[in-house]
């Protein structure tokens, strides 16, 4: 405001004294006329009697008078010249000095510390927030100082360095830097700096800048341990370990080392989880991390994989088995309980190993061939340790191509069902049959279920394939019973379609497509699925619709009494390894005994299974065996022989002995 004031006044000024230098011109012009007027007029003698002045002299006085008004005028003309140059610096200087204000007005406004420097380290100055940053009070003290004198001297070294980079290069540079602040905390800044030049490009300086970046490195860190780290055990997690793995690979092919993988599956975590919550089975594998870590060196790496499984690299010479040595430390350290919340565990694993290069090239053929290991020494029996072998590669090939067959067998309708007789060795008539699962493939011939089905469980594919089995059964089921009337159907449900919540739903659909009784129709189960948190309101809603339920290869699984007891099956299934060993081996002989007498006791009929021989037919029905069924009265047949036969031997046709 002031500003403008002067410079208004000072113009103002200005045109009076131009004013004043044109008026002078333009009285010396009047004086000039005037003058040659008088001399004229003298000249033609108009003048009066009695005055005697001189023309001459007089003229010559105007003339005089005349050029001392013009003189006047250029000296006035030069003065507004010059009073108008004057104004114009002035006005030059004023405008410079507010430019300079306003400049350093929107330096201070700037959020971004602002600083710059000489080639040689030494600042020049900056801005408010820079200032504020170093502590210093007023900005021109900054000028002289160095990063020797800033709260900051513990990077100035390194703050050098790059000066002289900038300098000697010519180029910007930008890097974050972790630097201490005048109240004593570590930030990270983000710096840029860029070379000054002179009108001939040489560099005579530094301008830098920063801005404190702490809460945005502080949040990727955070991603980044999201990303790569399990926030349960802290140790690195799936993404992590193979990116691990992969680097250790690379590492391992340019020294001719080798590299193992241990893949490692804690068994039967799932009851901890089941019978104790997930809190206690957290704070279980906190512990197990933590031990697997200190059973490891700093150059190996223990990472939580998914679940309850863990995996481990280890770094091997081309001398030391440090494998073996790990895999002793790891079972010493197991061989202590883990106590969480005065609960005891005692920690078995299962687990799994493949190296590099001897069974993989990759990180992926590694991980999936340590997997297999590990689940083949579950298979084992659990707790045990399985090395990968090409059997078991070859194996899993094969399986893969099973998988595969069967979606596309299932697909193109090349499954088949085959009936299986079920005789009452009290009436000598067949009342039941059990539909079996049978497979042709096109290439490979008849595929056995004890090799298709566990795969189909494995790959879910059970599910809709019981559905199918279910479904087919029903109504051949249906058909039969104009012939013959009362045979019952059973049909096995396998724990995966057992564990699903819509099984009442698919019988239900079965029975009502089919318009088959309920009554004719009995699902087998395993009596571990009776152990299936639920299994019981299922069998409960299945016995409500008036479906009988048999308990299939009983004596071989986890039996529950108790499950018996509270809840009533019709029948139970006696499993053919117990009836092979009739005659053979006297425990067999003592465990059929024992099931056929409990059966007996607790009012269910007992069917035995497999039965081949006249011996071990006499064996059953001597010791109170109802029902049974085996190769000694027919195989698994189709539909059409099956319904040839039994009708052949409900008639009487064909002699039970």
């Amino acid at each position: 405001m002031g500003q403008r004031h002067h410079a208004a006044r000072v113009d103002r000024h200005g045109k009076a004294t131009i004013r004043y230098a044109e008026q002078a011109r333009t009285v010396a012009a009047l004086a000039l006329g005037a003058a040659a007027a008088y001399a004229a007029w003298l000249a033609t003698g108009r003048l009066a009697l009695g005055h005697q002045l001189d023309a001459a002299a007089v003229a010559a006085a105007c003339v005089v008078f005349a050029y001392g008004v013009h003189a006047h005028w250029r000296i006035g003309i030069e003065r507004a010249r010059a009073q108008k140059d004057a104004i114009e610096k002035e006005l030059a200087q004023a405008a410079l000095q507010e430019s300079k204000q306003m400049l350093e007005a929107v330096i201070d406004s700037v959020p971004q510390r602002i600083f710059w420097k000489d080639v040689n380290s030494r600042y020049l100055g900056g801005n408010r927030a820079f200032a504020q940053d170093a502590a210093i009070e007023h900005r021109a003290a900054i000028a002289g100082l160095t990063d020797d004198d800033m709260p900051w001297h513990s990077t100035a070294a390194e703050a050098r360095r790059r000066d002289r980079e900038l300098v000697e290069s010519g180029k910007p540079l930008h890097y974050e830097e972790l630097v201490p602040t005048a109240r004593g905390e570590l930030r990270w800044l983000h710096t840029s700096k860029a070379p000054i030049r002179s009108a001939d490009g040489t560099v005579i300086g530094v301008l830098g800048s920063y801005e404190d970046v702490t809460e945005l490195v502080q949040s990727r860190e955070l991603l980044n341990r999201q990303a790569n780290v399990d926030s349960l055990t802290m140790l690195p997690n799936r993404n992590r370990f193979t990116e691990r793995l992969e680097q250790a690979i690379r590492d391992a092919q340019t020294s001719g080392t080798r590299v193992a993988l241990v893949f490692m599956d804690i068994d039967h975590f799932k009851d901890v989880n089941d019978s104790l919550g997930h809190g206690v089975g957290d704070r279980l594998l906190q512990e197990i991390g933590a031990r697997l870590s200190a059973s490891t060196q700093p150059t190996d790496t223990v990472a939580r994989y998914g679940g309850d499984e863990f995996v481990i690299i280890v770094l091997e010479s081309g001398v030391d088995d440090r494998l073996s040595e790990v895999l002793a430390r790891v079972s010493q350290t197991f061989a202590q309980p883990v106590v969480v919340d005065d609960s005891e565990f005692h920690v078995e694993t299962s687990i799994g190993i493949a190296c590099f290069p001897s069974d993989g090239a990759d990180a992926e053929t590694l991980l999936r061939r340590a997997d297999l290991a590990m689940n083949r020494a579950k298979s084992n029996g659990r707790n045990g340790v399985q090395r990968f072998t090409a059997e078991l590669g070859q194996q899993a090939d094969q399986r893969l191509a099973l998988s595969r067959r069967m979606r596309v067998a299932l697909a193109n309708g090349e499954f088949r069902l085959a009936y299986q007789p079920q005789v009452d060795v009290r009436t000598n008539r067949v009342t039941g049959v059990e539909a079996l699962l049978r497979w042709d493939d096109a290439e490979l011939g008849p595929v056995s279920p004890a090799t298709f089905i566990p795969i189909a469980e494995e790959n879910g594919l059970i599910v809709a394939i019981g559905e199918w089995v279910m479904q087919q059964a029903c109504f051949q089921a249906q058909t039969w019973q104009a012939t013959l009337p009362g045979l019952r159907m059973s049909v096995n449900l396998s724990p995966r379609q057992f564990a699903r919540g819509d099984i009442v739903c698919v019988v239900q659909r079965a029975l009502s497509r089919a318009q088959l009784s309920p009554q004719l129709l009995e699902v087998e189960i395993t009596e571990s699925a009776l152990l299936n948190l639920g299994s019981l309101d299922v069998l409960r809603a299945l016995r409500a619709m008036d479906i009988d339920i048999a308990i299939d290869d009983f004596g071989t699984g986890y039996s529950s009494l108790s499950y018996l007891r509270r809840f009533r099956a019709e029948r139970l299934k006696l499993d053919m390894s117990f009836v092979r060993g009739i005659g053979v081996h006297r425990e067999d002989e003592v465990i059929t005994r024992a099931i056929l007498s409990l059966g007996r006791a607790l009012g269910f009929s007992v069917v035995a299974e497999g039965v081949e021989t006249d011996m071990q037919l006499a064996f059953l029905r001597r010791h109170g065996c109802s029902v049974v069924q085996g190769y000694r009265f027919a195989r698994p047949m189709p539909a059409a022989q099956a319904h040839a036969f039994i009708q052949r031997f409900n008639q009487g046709v064909l002699a039970l002995e």
